[in-house]
Formats: structure tokens, sequence, C-alpha cells
């Protein structure tokens, strides 16, 4: 169930009037962007954060949209799809709640049709939080494509490869409180951008969504602060890995750490 630190449900009326600022991501997400200016923004934590964190990335764009147009949106989307892809969804759930892994205060298996879906879909608050799926059908439906930021350094790119839209929009995403934020990049002060056209899209975000680029961009960073430490020997190797593993804290698989050798080779050290 979403939690808040800083908004639970005994001081809601409390959380209504907060006001959320934009604030600088973790350091060691900073550190895998290769960058300081992406920040991000909170919202409440009343089971609508998924919505939130879209409207706030939508109207800071210049779109005009609640949490509440959302849910409507996302309902009425429902209503356009295909019968069998909405039993597949359906389905899915399905799944997951006999596999232990099912997350909502309500029961797919009462889900006989899509009328039934939607009116938990827009009700306000935890019994439908949204989840990845609901993520991909907003996406869909509004004609922008999402890219998540987790807490734990994942990058989850819910893009559809056989039909990428012109836009992007990038939230970040609480696995242990499941929360969602909104992802910005600071332009001037007080100017954040939400939106990102894929034709022209930061290098940060590029870096990231092409594996090669990336490894490539800290790879290169790490040898340029330690030159004498940077080689093509074994020894040399292993210490471009360990610092890899280290800035990025992550375990190096091993197809990457192939991926990771053929780049020092094409290199001039």
């Amino acid at each position: 169930m979403e939690t808040n630190s800083s908004c639970s449900k005994n001081i809601k009326s409390k959380c209504i009037n907060d006001t959320y600022y934009w604030e600088p991501l973790s350091e060691t997400w900073q550190s895998k962007l290769g960058s300081t200016d992406f920040m991000v923004k909170n919202c409440l934590g009343d089971g609508n954060c998924q919505f939130r964190s879209i409207e706030t990335a939508l109207t800071q764009g210049g779109y005009r949209a609640t949490h509440e147009k959302l849910r409507r949106l996302l309902a009425k989307y429902i209503l356009s799809i295909d019968n069998k892809v909405f039993i597949d969804i359906i389905k899915t759930y399905q799944i997951e709640k006999e596999n232990g892994e099912f997350v909502g205060n309500w029961d797919p298996m009462t889900i006989k049709n899509k009328r039934d879906f939607i009116k938990i879909i827009k009700r306000p608050g935890f019994d439908f939080q949204g989840d990845f799926i609901s993520l991909e059908l907003i996406s869909r439906a509004i004609g922008i494509d999402i890219i998540i930021f987790t807490n734990d350094l994942d990058i989850i790119n819910l893009s559809d490869p056989d039909n990428l839209q012109d836009k992007i929009i990038i939230l970040y995403y609480d696995k242990t409180g499941s929360h969602y934020k909104t992802i910005g990049l600071k332009k001037k002060q007080d100017k954040f951008q939400t939106i990102f056209k894929r034709s022209k899209l930061p290098e940060e975000i590029n870096r990231i969504l092409d594996k090669q680029s990336f490894l490539s961009f800290h790879i290169e960073n790490i040898c340029n602060n330690d030159p004498q430490n940077c080689g093509k020997s074994k020894l040399h190797l292993n210490y471009i890995l360990n610092k890899l593993e280290e800035r990025l804290c992550v375990k190096i698989s091993r197809n990457d750490k192939k991926n990771v050798m053929e780049i020092i080779m094409k290199m001039n050290l």
C-alpha cells in the first residue's frame, strides 16, 4: 500500500495544504545520470500518487490535467479497447492475485466486464492506486511515453518499441513505499522541464536508454579521472569494473562485462 513519509492518512488535512517543492535526486542517481540538473517533486500519498505524479508532469508542461481527470481518461480508454485486450488485462490481475503478487483494495476476481473495472478506476484513493499496467494504458490514452526511475536505480521504459510516442515523461517510483513522484530537468531558476520530445531528448536521458552509450560515458569518465589505472590489461579491466559497480551501485552482469571489454579495447588508452 502506498505510503508517504510526510503524508499519512492520519494527517491528510494538513498534507492537502502542504506545498511540494523540487528537490535534488539522490547522489547515486546523480552519479548514474552524470548530471545534477534532474530534480524530483513529491506529491500527496493518498492513493492517487501515480495519477498525481503524471498530473504534475503534464501541468508543468502546459497541459490542463488533474488526477481525477486522468482517472476518467483511463476509464474512457478502457471502454475503447478491444474486448480481448481487456480480458487479457483482467486475467493478468487475476494471475497476480493467485500468485500473491496483487496490490490493491479491489478484487479482480469480481470483474465481469469493462463497466465493473472503470467504476473502480474512477474511485479516488487506495482502492485503485495504479500499477505498471495502468501506466501503460494511461501512456496510450495521453499519447506520451513513460519512463520510470526507481529508488534502487532501476530504469523501466514502458515505451512500446513498435509505437513510440513523440513525447516522454519521467516518473520516480519508490518501491519500498509504493509511491510515485515526478522527475524534471532544471532549466532556469524555478523553471523545470517535465515533458521531453523524443527527437530532442537531453543527452543524459539518451545515454540511459542506450546501454552502449551509457557504459561508454562512465568508462571514459572513470579513465579521465584516473588515467594511470586505466588500460587494456586484466588488472586495469578489473579496476574499471569495480569503479563502475561502485559508481552505479549495481553488480555488472556477465553480458555487460563483455560490453565493457569491447568498449575499452576500442579506446585510446
